[in-house]
């Protein structure tokens, strides 16, 4: 069977693990012997070293293989420029755990000059334990990276032009581990999971890896040694932003390597009611933060200005409000005598200014609006919004709406923005029906072993009802049943209200025609 590696990885890694091979051998022979002192064990094992590796350096040879690898691996078709190898050692070296941090001063004090210090199997076994960790962390990052260089080299249409295709979170909040390719086509990337799993954790880290945000506080950034790592193309170029949070350089809280701000970028939170007191708009990623989330209002000035200076991107968003309105049958100016007026809403037939609209509708309004003027001003050459690119982040997307709405949303944000990639999270069965089907599932969960860890669930959605996506392994109910439902056999399993009314009737209808009709069995 051929190997899912690329051959220069699988070369290197073949390398290594006849190094690591060597050492198991040295194990196995020494702990087959019965040695009178720990002097005559440290001295066998140094001739077994010396005739096993003649004069290679085994610390020198575990930090070369750190750091070669997890190159190749970033780029395994050819080598990264210098400054990328060398930023990639930087990185190896500061994410060595505190056990190799001892190994390694172990084995520097065994190679050094003096050599003083004795050897003893202990140390060489915790050696050998350190060659597997690397070279499992390799082998799995190689084959995400290729899984990843697949979905990339066989997407041929520029439907997307911003979308992600690699995610890698270590040591963010309570994430110890999450690395996972992404199909490079997926409008969608839907993360279900129970309250405290790390949904909103995961997102955070995705904004973080995707935008620059100097700004942010160290606790926006999470934990010491926190390390991100997302690939993701634009038009058809392929980026990888690193980031790191490096504790030996307290005046540099977060390392970037080839940081490419994502300029078409936006974020929201759960709170999308707050509107902002400025005109300029906030960093996106505090929106991610129900305490700091603040929108800023379409309506208050942006809206204004073009629908004086660029009347065709006015009446293409006014489109899109009015769409995603139903109950709003026009939006004109308060006063139509001024070039430069407030707006009004015309809903069931009455005029209501934009306070007066209901939650749900103005967390809509405020969230696509706050959409459309950052990826507008992202891209200030597009003129229809349906030609937007970019990648927004949304928490709870069902937030606010009715389960009508929670259903209709996902699905006017597919169609009204076809090449704009989004990132949510949900409750909401109900969501899921509206999201195209191109949609990437996964499930959150969290353990005290594992911390937050995602699982994808290949699961489609398109045909089936929310009772079984509910019971899905998306959600993992055990039932839907109603907690006061006191058998099965009382529950309506029709698939809508009408029919259990219809049933209902009938049964009623029966009832009274039994009370009409008795049955006489005839004389003999």
């Amino acid at each position: 069977m051929e190997s899912e590696l690329p051959k220069i990885v699988q070369e290197k890694i073949s390398y290594y693990r006849e190094i690591l091979s060597k050492l198991n051998s040295i194990i196995k022979e020494c702990s087959r012997i019965n040695f009178r002192s720990t002097k005559e064990e440290s001295q066998f094992l140094k001739k077994k070293i010396i005739e096993n590796f003649e004069d290679i350096n085994l610390l020198k040879t575990i930090r070369e293989m750190k750091f070669k690898l997890l190159v190749l691996t970033r780029n395994p078709y050819n080598y990264q420029p210098y400054e990328k190898i060398n930023y990639s050692y930087n990185i190896i070296n500061d994410n060595i755990d505190k056990k190799e941090v001892k190994v390694f001063e172990i084995i520097e004090k065994l190679w050094s000059n003096d050599g003083k210090m004795p050897i003893d199997l202990q140390v060489v076994k915790m050696l050998a334990t350190g060659f597997v960790s690397v070279l499992n962390e390799a082998t799995e990052l190689a084959l995400s990276e290729n899984k990843a260089n697949k979905y990339y080299s066989t997407f041929n249409s520029l439907h997307l032009l911003k979308s992600i295709f690699l995610i890698q979170i270590s040591n963010f909040q309570a994430i110890q581990k999450i690395l996972t390719p992404i199909p490079i086509d997926a409008q969608f990337i839907a993360f279900t999971g129970e309250n405290g799993d790390g949904k909103t954790s995961i997102l955070q880290a995705i904004g973080l890896g995707l935008y620059n945000s100097d700004d942010m506080s160290d606790e926006d950034r999470g934990n010491e040694n926190s390390y991100i790592s997302m690939r993701y193309q634009e038009k058809n170029k392929p980026y990888t932003n690193d980031i790191l949070n490096n504790p030996r350089k307290p005046t540099e809280y977060a390392t970037r390597h080839h940081m490419k701000e994502l300029k078409s970028f936006a974020a929201y939170g759960t709170s999308r009611l707050r509107v902002s007191d400025k005109k300029e708009m906030q960093n996106p990623l505090l929106n991610l933060d129900p305490e700091r989330a603040k929108l800023t209002n379409i309506f208050d000035s942006w809206l204004r200005d073009v629908s004086v200076n660029d009347k065709e991107l006015f009446e293409k968003v006014k489109s899109i409000i009015l769409e995603i309105l139903p109950n709003v049958s026009e939006i004109k100016k308060k006063d139509e005598t001024k070039i430069i007026s407030d707006f009004l809403f015309i809903e069931k037939g009455i005029e209501v200014e934009f306070k007066h609209l209901s939650a749900g509708h103005k967390s809509i309004v405020l969230m696509i609006g706050d959409m459309i003027m950052r990826l507008s001003e992202a891209q200030p050459k597009e003129k229809n919004p349906s030609d937007f690119t970019g990648i927004v982040l949304i928490d709870e997307i069902e937030a606010h709406l009715h389960p009508k709405w929670q259903k209709e949303f996902p699905h006017i944000l597919s169609t009204t923005f076809p090449k704009v990639q989004f990132i949510v999270t949900t409750h909401s069965a109900i969501s899921l029906l509206g999201m195209p089907e191109n949609t990437v599932f996964f499930r959150v969960q969290r353990s005290e072993e594992k911390g937050t860890y995602i699982e994808r669930m290949d699961i489609d959605v398109k045909n089936l009802l929310p009772n079984a996506i509910y019971t899905s392994p998306l959600f993992d109910m055990e039932s839907i049943r109603s907690t006061e439902n006191k058998g099965i056999e009382e529950l309506n399993v029709e698939d809508n209200f009408d029919e259990i009314i219809k049933k209902e009737e009938n049964k009623k209808r029966l009832k009274e025609l039994s009370k009409k009709f008795v049955f006489t069995p005839p004389k003999s």
